[in-house]
């Protein structure tokens, strides 16, 4: 045999194996897929969905409502369904199968409303909102005035890829954030529509501010199974307000001028009462500004009722204090830092602006409050 033709059958051997292995592999994935068929998502699959989803929600560059998020990122992530507005979710789909213990990635359901679950454990989901793209718990006061939420488990399908979502959950990485620069996203079926701002019932009324530090009106969570103590709730809400200061400090969105806000120096627990692992705090608080409604206030001595439910799942307790008004609370030492970098960006942003000018006499009344301040003459007023 000439040596040309030695290595061009050679070559030609070659080819057809690996064209075997690679129908082989397919074929392994298909069955797979197959042997999956009919069965529900696992909490492994689950918790590589959540994980995929976190990635992935935030490189959106656009945001989608919240049914069309859900369908995306498990479009994205091999887990395909056609799409489903949130209402015919949550009356029932052969997709899906209700639940009534969930676990991370199942789809939790009002009507009106969708979202992926985190962490059962905290009681938490992930879900597309007015304010953003959040997590936020189910247990806070405008969810839990919508009613029990149902819980969905993915059904596997012989659509469904396991090791497309095996591959993306390790890599966060699948092409799901090309909505830049005004484009939007081709690379799945529906992608077109997902990428739209949707003004209908999927969104709620009341959601989390924009800036969510301190999301769905969270006050503070208390990780133990007895009933809190007046002192253990006290310092559990002055640490949780020092984190909303410094999520503050850290945050490159601005603030909400029209959110309750409470600058206070001292905090004290009045009164407990709970009933059925649920019921009220009131804490009074000796504030030295307030903001309510836009309007800059003097500070004084109130009383703030809150919201306490006890949350269990496992073998792990926790005591959820909720503010329906969802008032953000910063201590008096941190105060001026945080409403001199919130003004900052307000000035850069929209300097005009009332939520600016809002921002500028709450920092004056703080300015005056500690007179001898040098940041005072750093700011530029707005005209």
């Amino acid at each position: 045999m000439r040596p040309g033709s030695k290595l061009g059958f050679v070559a030609l051997l070659l080819c057809g194996t690996l064209t075997i292995a690679a129908a082989a592999a397919r074929n392994v994935a298909s069955a797979t897929n197959a042997a999956n068929a009919g069965g529900l998502l696992s909490a492994e699959q689950g918790a590589m969905l959540v994980d995929y989803a976190l990635q992935a929600g935030a490189r959106l560059t656009r945001q989608p409502d919240c049914s069309h998020l859900v369908h995306l990122i498990y479009s994205h992530a091999g887990l395909n369904y056609s799409y489903q507005p949130s209402r015919a979710l949550y009356v029932g789909v052969d997709d899906f199968e209700r639940v009534s213990r969930p676990q991370a990635g199942d789809l939790i359901v009002w009507r009106g409303h969708v979202g992926i679950v985190v962490s059962p454990r905290e009681k938490t989901f992930f879900s597309s909102v007015r304010s953003g793209i959040i997590t936020e718990s189910w247990t806070a006061h405008q969810w839990i005035r919508r009613g029990r939420p149902r819980f969905l488990r993915y059904r596997i399908g012989p659509e469904s890829d396991l090791e497309l979502l095996a591959s993306v959950a390790r890599s966060g990485e699948d092409g799901i954030s090309g909505t830049t620069d005004g484009q939007t996203d081709t690379s799945g079926d529906d992608a077109a529509s997902t990428v739209v701002q949707q003004e209908d019932d999927d969104e709620p009324q009341d959601t989390a501010p924009a800036d969510s530090v301190s999301s769905a009106g969270i006050v503070a969570v208390i990780k133990q199974r007895g009933k809190p103590s007046r002192k253990e709730i006290a310092s559990a809400v002055l640490e949780s307000s020092k984190n909303t200061a410094e999520a503050l400090l850290g945050s490159t969105a601005s603030i909400r001028a029209d959110r309750p806000i409470s600058v206070f120096a001292r905090l004290e627990v009045q009164n407990i009462k709970i009933r059925h692992e649920s019921g009220t705090v009131v804490v009074k608080f000796t504030e030295t500004m307030a903001i309510d409604q836009g309007k800059v206030l003097p500070g004084k001595t109130t009383e703030r009722v809150f919201s306490i439910s006890k949350s269990t799942d496992g073998g792990s307790a926790s005591w959820l204090i909720t503010d329906p008004h969802m008032r953000a609370l910063i201590p008096q030492a941190q105060a001026v830092n945080v409403f001199a970098h919130q003004a900052e960006l307000m000035l850069h942003d929209s300097p005009n602006s009332p939520a600016a000018r809002t921002m500028i006499k709450a920092l004056d009344l703080l300015y005056d409050q500690q007179s001898n301040d040098p940041q005072r003459a750093a700011l530029k007023r707005p005209e």
